[in-house]
């Protein structure tokens, strides 16, 4: 079983104490319940910002349509079939995911 978020992020700020060098992936973000249920991100994008690490690279749920067959739980909900083959939000969704997670890193998204 993987550590918990909370728990890798306190083996990073020990290696940051030490002098490594620290990078950040958030992935996969799911919105469960539409973009209200993106509140359970808070606290773990304001530990991150607290931490201070060089990068945070983040993404959003995509997978592979074939992998219901194995895992018939696997989320779903809001998910439709992008150019690429894969199971994506829409584009639109995904634009607000990554402001509000921008806004909650203390990031200037860009305009337009």
């Amino acid at each position: 079983m993987a550590p918990s978020p909370f728990s890798r992020l306190g083996a990073a700020a020990r290696l940051l104490e030490l002098g490594w060098r620290v990078r950040i992936r958030l992935d996969p973000v799911i919105v469960e319940g539409g973009i209200e249920g993106m509140e359970a991100y808070r606290d773990i994008c304001k530990q991150i910002k607290g931490l201070g690490p060089e990068r945070v690279t983040v993404g959003t749920l995509r997978q592979y349509p074939g992998l219901y067959r194995f895992a018939p739980d696997a989320p779903r909900s809001g998910l439709g079939k992008a150019p690429d083959g894969r199971m994506r939000y829409p584009v639109a969704v995904r634009v607000k995911v990554y402001r509000m997670l921008a806004d909650w890193f203390g990031c200037q998204w860009p305009h337009g």
